[in-house]
């Protein structure tokens, strides 16, 4: 794609306003990847993480597939799946005994600092 200075204006304009490179890219009807390009060109915007890219090759991978019926996925979905997880720094919910799914106070200390604040708990 030919970068004018034209061009270069509006995806400032637009990046300026917080608006998200694919929203650019579907409104200007410009390629994503060209988009993506060219606001790490100008500085805009920060290159991948190695983990995001692979995981974005992956789905890209998985969707193409998904899309060709004579074609075979080349990557599982649990591939993908597993490395989405490998982002959660927790793998459950902490739990206390006494407690509730998630929390680490008891009912009644929750209840008590509700009751200190002016408030009611349930």
């Amino acid at each position: 794609m030919n970068w004018t200075a034209e061009r270069d204006g509006q995806l400032k304009e637009l990046h300026a306003k917080r608006v998200s490179p694919a929203f650019i890219a579907s409104w200007m009807r410009w390629p994503p990847s060209a988009v993506r390009a060219r606001l790490i060109e100008l500085g805009l915007a920060k290159p991948m993480s190695p983990k995001a890219a692979s995981i974005t090759a992956m789905a890209k991978a998985s969707s193409l597939a998904a899309k060709s019926a004579t074609a075979k996925a080349s990557v599982p979905l649990r591939a993908i799946e597993t490395l989405r997880d490998a982002f959660d720094e927790e793998e459950e919910i902490k739990t206390k005994p006494g407690c509730p799914r998630g929390h680490l106070l008891s009912e009644a200390k929750i209840a008590a600092l509700y009751r200190t604040a002016g408030g009611t708990y349930r």
